[in-house]
Protein backbone atom coordinates (compact mmCIF):
# COMPACT_ATOMS: atom_id res chain seq x y z
CA UNK A 1 0.00 0.00 0.00
CA UNK A 2 2.72 2.75 0.72
CA UNK A 3 3.91 2.19 -2.39
CA UNK A 4 0.90 3.19 -3.89
CA UNK A 5 0.74 6.01 -1.58
CA UNK A 6 3.67 7.51 -2.72
CA UNK A 7 2.63 8.03 -5.81
CA UNK A 8 -0.26 9.48 -4.50
CA UNK A 9 1.59 12.01 -2.72
CA UNK A 10 2.93 12.89 -5.70
CA UNK A 11 6.71 10.64 -6.02
CA UNK A 12 8.31 9.87 -9.28
CA UNK A 13 9.42 6.65 -10.26
CA UNK A 14 12.91 7.92 -9.34
CA UNK A 15 11.42 9.95 -6.20
CA UNK A 16 9.95 6.16 -5.30
CA UNK A 17 13.51 4.75 -5.99
CA UNK A 18 15.45 7.58 -2.97
CA UNK A 19 12.43 6.93 -0.83
CA UNK A 20 12.63 3.00 -0.58
CA UNK A 21 16.28 3.36 -0.31
CA UNK A 22 16.20 5.60 2.64
CA UNK A 23 13.55 3.43 4.20
CA UNK A 24 15.52 0.62 3.50
CA UNK A 25 18.45 1.87 5.49
CA UNK A 26 16.41 4.14 8.09
CA UNK A 27 14.63 0.89 9.04
CA UNK A 28 17.87 -1.20 9.40
CA UNK A 29 18.74 1.32 11.82
CA UNK A 30 15.71 1.75 13.89
CA UNK A 31 15.18 -2.19 14.12
CA UNK A 32 18.58 -2.27 16.56
CA UNK A 33 15.97 -0.28 18.81
CA UNK A 34 14.14 -3.30 19.30
CA UNK A 35 15.92 -4.35 22.18
CA UNK A 36 15.49 -1.29 23.95
CA UNK A 37 11.64 -1.40 23.23
CA UNK A 38 11.00 -4.48 24.85
CA UNK A 39 13.14 -2.91 28.03
CA UNK A 40 11.16 0.47 28.13
CA UNK A 41 7.63 -0.70 26.96
CA UNK A 42 7.60 -4.75 27.26
CA UNK A 43 6.35 -7.18 24.31
CA UNK A 44 2.86 -6.52 24.44
CA UNK A 45 2.51 -2.97 24.82
CA UNK A 46 5.01 -2.20 22.70
CA UNK A 47 3.06 -4.02 20.10
CA UNK A 48 -0.01 -2.25 20.95
CA UNK A 49 1.98 1.14 21.07
CA UNK A 50 2.89 0.09 17.94
CA UNK A 51 -0.11 -1.21 16.06
CA UNK A 52 -1.82 2.11 17.23
CA UNK A 53 1.23 4.46 15.32
CA UNK A 54 1.09 2.44 12.29
CA UNK A 55 -2.57 2.83 12.48
CA UNK A 56 -2.44 6.54 13.12
CA UNK A 57 -0.25 7.24 10.47
CA UNK A 58 -2.60 5.71 7.97
CA UNK A 59 -5.44 7.54 9.13
CA UNK A 60 -3.99 10.97 8.66
CA UNK A 61 -2.81 9.82 5.10
CA UNK A 62 -5.43 11.84 3.54
CA UNK A 63 -4.08 15.59 4.91
CA UNK A 64 -0.13 14.63 3.77
CA UNK A 65 1.91 15.91 0.93
CA UNK A 66 4.77 14.95 -0.71
CA UNK A 67 7.23 15.21 2.27
CA UNK A 68 5.31 14.54 5.08
CA UNK A 69 3.55 11.69 3.16
CA UNK A 70 7.20 10.44 2.58
CA UNK A 71 7.82 11.02 5.84
CA UNK A 72 4.57 9.39 7.25
CA UNK A 73 6.10 6.20 5.30
CA UNK A 74 9.31 6.20 6.58
CA UNK A 75 8.34 6.29 10.09
CA UNK A 76 5.80 3.76 9.58
CA UNK A 77 8.17 0.92 7.92
CA UNK A 78 10.35 1.93 11.14
CA UNK A 79 7.96 1.17 12.98
CA UNK A 80 6.51 -2.04 11.64
CA UNK A 81 10.73 -2.87 11.30
CA UNK A 82 10.21 -2.80 15.84
CA UNK A 83 6.95 -4.23 15.27
CA UNK A 84 8.91 -7.28 13.74
CA UNK A 85 11.29 -7.42 16.04
CA UNK A 86 9.09 -7.63 18.77
CA UNK A 87 7.01 -9.97 17.54
CA UNK A 88 9.63 -12.02 16.94
CA UNK A 89 11.35 -12.00 20.30
CA UNK A 90 8.07 -13.19 21.78
CA UNK A 91 7.68 -16.35 19.52
CA UNK A 92 11.79 -17.24 19.97
CA UNK A 93 11.04 -16.82 24.01
CA UNK A 94 7.73 -18.83 23.96
CA UNK A 95 8.72 -21.55 21.36
CA UNK A 96 10.31 -24.53 21.92
CA UNK A 97 14.22 -24.23 19.90
CA UNK A 98 13.10 -27.11 17.04
CA UNK A 99 9.45 -25.46 16.58
CA UNK A 100 10.77 -21.91 16.02
CA UNK A 101 11.18 -21.32 12.59
CA UNK A 102 7.70 -23.31 12.04
CA UNK A 103 5.98 -20.86 13.94
CA UNK A 104 8.13 -17.99 12.69
CA UNK A 105 6.99 -18.93 9.72
CA UNK A 106 3.54 -20.01 10.32
CA UNK A 107 2.63 -16.48 12.39
CA UNK A 108 4.39 -14.57 8.97
CA UNK A 109 1.75 -16.39 6.69
CA UNK A 110 -1.23 -15.86 9.12
CA UNK A 111 -0.16 -11.92 9.47
CA UNK A 112 -0.31 -11.87 5.89
CA UNK A 113 -3.34 -13.78 5.45
CA UNK A 114 -6.01 -10.54 5.38
CA UNK A 115 -4.11 -8.49 3.40
CA UNK A 116 -3.96 -11.61 0.79
CA UNK A 117 -7.77 -12.61 0.86
CA UNK A 118 -8.45 -8.66 0.50
CA UNK A 119 -5.80 -6.89 -2.01
CA UNK A 120 -8.39 -7.52 -5.04
CA UNK A 121 -11.15 -6.15 -3.18
CA UNK A 122 -8.79 -3.24 -1.80
CA UNK A 123 -7.34 -2.51 -4.71
CA UNK A 124 -10.63 -2.13 -6.88
CA UNK A 125 -11.47 0.42 -4.52
CA UNK A 126 -8.04 2.25 -4.59
CA UNK A 127 -8.79 2.51 -8.25
CA UNK A 128 -12.38 3.82 -7.36
CA UNK A 129 -11.67 6.15 -4.79
CA UNK A 130 -8.01 7.07 -3.56
CA UNK A 131 -5.47 5.28 -2.33
CA UNK A 132 -5.44 7.57 0.50
CA UNK A 133 -8.99 7.38 1.82
CA UNK A 134 -8.54 3.63 1.92
CA UNK A 135 -5.21 3.84 3.53
CA UNK A 136 -7.10 6.49 6.27
CA UNK A 137 -10.29 3.62 6.32
CA UNK A 138 -7.65 1.27 6.74
CA UNK A 139 -6.09 2.89 9.24
CA UNK A 140 -9.28 3.15 11.03
CA UNK A 141 -9.87 -0.44 11.04
CA UNK A 142 -6.33 -1.31 12.50
CA UNK A 143 -7.28 0.87 15.71
CA UNK A 144 -10.61 -0.34 16.02
CA UNK A 145 -9.19 -3.87 16.42
CA UNK A 146 -6.49 -3.14 18.78
CA UNK A 147 -9.28 -1.30 20.63
CA UNK A 148 -11.59 -3.99 20.90
CA UNK A 149 -8.59 -6.36 21.46
CA UNK A 150 -7.70 -4.34 24.08
CA UNK A 151 -10.71 -4.02 26.01
CA UNK A 152 -11.14 -6.23 29.14
CA UNK A 153 -12.84 -9.13 28.87
CA UNK A 154 -14.55 -9.78 32.21
CA UNK A 155 -15.94 -7.49 34.65
CA UNK A 156 -12.79 -5.98 37.01
CA UNK A 157 -10.38 -7.21 34.21
CA UNK A 158 -7.33 -4.39 33.86
CA UNK A 159 -6.11 -3.51 30.72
Amino acid sequence: MDDVLAVEFGFSAIGLGFLYTIINLISAGVSQLTPLAERKLGVNRGVWLLGVGIGLTLIISPYLGLLVGGLSIILRASMQSVYDGLTSLEINRTTESRYRATTLSTFNMLRNLPYMLSAYFIGSLVDQLSAVRIAAWLGAGLLFVIIINRMPRRAGEKL
